[in-house]
C-alpha cells in the first residue's frame, strides 16, 4: 500500500509540473534547456511529468522557472506550522479545491497533514483542530482527485476518532463528528455497501450545535444513499412479494426526497442557522443541491424535473467552478438519456438525434475538463455512462438478430 501511495504522489507531482510548463508556454525541450547548471534533456522532462522523481537540485529549478510553490512538487519536505500558519495553509489548499485544482489540492493537503501529525504526535495539541479539518479536507480531495473510497474512508475515520477526543463543551466537536460520520458513509456507499451507508449517515448529528452547512451536507448525502437503495430494490416473480417490494421502493424514494428538501432548506441564504467556523471547508452549497436533485429526477425517469433543477444547478455554479465539472457531466447524461427515450417512442427522430449529439459534446467538454482538473472520481461517471450505451447497443442489436430470426426464410421482405 505504501509503494501505491508513493507512486500515486508522485504522478501528482508530475501533474503539476505538465500543468505548469503548459501554462508558461514552455515545450519540453524549452524547459529542458533552460534547466540551470546543466540543461536537461526533453526526455527527462518527459519523465518527470509521468512518474518519476526530479533530484533535489532540478526540482529547485523547476520552482524558480514555473514559479511553484515547493511543496507541489516535494522540493520541501518538513515545515513547522503555527496554529494560523496551518490555517492559513489550509485555506490556500480550499482555494484549490474550489478552482478545480483537485491535484494541487490534493499535493498541499497531503503536505499539511504529514506535518501536522507529526507535530500533534509530539504533544503540540494547538494544531489538533487544523489536523482534523486537513483529515477531511484531504479525504475529501482524495476521494475527488484518485477516486479511491478505501483511502480516503481511513482518513475520515482518523478525522472521526481525533474529534471524539475533543473535551465535550468544545463547540466545534458535533460538527466534526458530523462531516466524519457522513462521509464515512458516503465512502461506504461508494463501495457499494448501501445499507451500511445509510446506518452510518443516520450516526451522524444534526442538531441545532452542528454547523449549518454540514447539517445540509448530511441530508444531501443521506438522500443520496436512500435513492441509490432505492433503486437497488429487486424486483420479484411472485404478485405478493413484488407489491411489498413496490412499497419499500416508494418508501425509500420519499425519504430521499425529504433529506433532498432538508438540504435545500439548508442550502437557501434565507435560512436561519449558524456558521460555527468559516474555516470549515464544506462540499455543499446550491448548485450541489440542485445537481443532486437533477439525478436523482432523471434516474427515476421525471425528465422535466430534472432539466429544471440542471438550469439552477448551472445559475449557482459560479459559487465554486469545481462544480462546473459534475454539472456538465449531469447534462451530458440527461440529453443521452433523453435521446434515447425519444429514440424508442418514435424510431424516426430528428429532435432526438439532435439532443443525442448535444449530449455527446457535452460529455467531451465534461471529460475534457475533468481530466485537465484531475477529477477522477467524475471521469468514472463517464464510464458509467459507457456502460449504460454499451448495454443499449447490446439491447438494439440483440432485437434485431432477433427480427432477423422471425424473417429468416422469408426472402420476398
Amino acid at each position: 500500500m505504501t509503494a501505491d501511495l508513493h507512486k500515486t504522489e508522485l504522478e501528482a507531482q508530475g501533474f503539476v509540473i505538465k500543468s505548469a510548463r503548459e501554462k508558461k508556454g514552455f515545450t519540453q525541450e524549452e524547459l529542458g534547456n533552460l534547466i540551470r547548471p546543466v540543461r536537461v534533456s526533453d526526455r527527462s522532462i518527459r519523465d518527470w511529468e509521468t512518474g518519476k522523481s526530479p533530484n533535489p537540485d532540478h526540482k529547485q529549478a523547476l520552482v524558480e522557472l514555473l514559479e511553484l510553490d515547493p511543496t507541489e512538487i516535494g522540493a520541501v519536505q518538513d515545515h513547522i506550522f503555527s496554529r494560523s500558519e496551518a490555517f492559513e495553509y489550509l485555506q490556500g489548499a480550499q482555494f484549490y479545491l474550489d478552482q478545480a485544482m483537485f491535484t494541487a489540492a490534493r499535493i498541499r493537503g497531503e503536505f499539511l497533514l504529514r506535518n501536522l501529525k507529526r507535530q500533534v504526535d509530539n504533544g503540540d495539541t494547538s494544531l489538533t483542530e487544523p489536523y482534523i479539518l486537513t483529515l477531511y479536507f484531504l479525504g475529501h480531495t482524495i476521494s475527488i482527485a484518485s477516486n479511491n473510497p478505501e483511502w480516503a474512508s481511513h482518513l475520515f475515520q482518523k478525522m472521526g476518532e481525533v474529534a471524539a477526543d475533543l473535551p465535550e463543551g468544545d463547540h466545534m466537536r458535533p460538527s466534526y463528528l458530523s462531516l466524519a460520520f457522513t462521509y464515512m458513509g458516503e465512502m461506504l456507499r461508494r463501495l457499494e455497501k448501501i445499507d451500511e451507508a445509510i446506518d452510518t449517515i443516520k450516526k451522524a448529528p444534526q442538531g441545532p450545535d452542528v454547523d449549518i452547512l454540514v447539517r445540509g451536507n448530511r441530508a444531501q448525502l443521506l438522500g443520496r444513499a436512500l435513492a441509490e437503495s432505492s433503486d437497488a430494490v429487486r424486483s420479484e416473480s411472485d404478485e405478493a412479494l413484488q407489491k411489498k417490494a413496490d412499497l419499500k421502493k416508494a418508501a425509500l424514494q420519499q425519504e430521499a426526497l425529504q433529506q433532498l428538501s432538508r438540504a435545500l432548506d439548508l442550502a437557501s441564504p434565507d435560512f436561519k442557522g449558524e456558521r460555527y467556523n468559516t474555516d470549515t471547508y464544506v462540499c455543499f452549497n446550491l448548485c450541489s443541491v440542485h445537481e443532486e436533485y437533477a439525478r436523482f429526477y432523471m434516474h427515476h425517469n421525471n425528465m422535466a424535473k430534472s432539466f429544471e433543477h440542471i438550469e439552477l444547478a448551472e445559475k449557482y455554479v459560479s459559487l465554486a467552478q469545481r462544480w462546473r465539472i459534475p454539472v456538465l457531466f449531469t447534462k451530458a447524461e440527461w440529453y443521452i438519456r433523453q435521446a434515447i427515450m425519444n429514440s424508442f417512442i418514435q424510431l424516426v427522430d430528428r429532435t432526438a438525434s439532435k439532443e443525442f449529439r448535444m449530449g455527446m459534446d457535452l460529455l467531451e467538454e465534461a471529460i475534457n475538463l475533468a481530466r485537465k482538473s484531475g477529477h477522477y472520481r467524475q471521469l468514472w461517471r463517464a464510464r458509467q455512462i459507457s456502460s449504460l450505451l454499451d448495454h443499449l447497443a447490446a439491447e438494439v442489436s440483440g432485437a434485431a438478430r432477433q427480427v432477423n430470426k422471425m424473417l429468416d426464410g422469408d426472402a420476398k421482405y
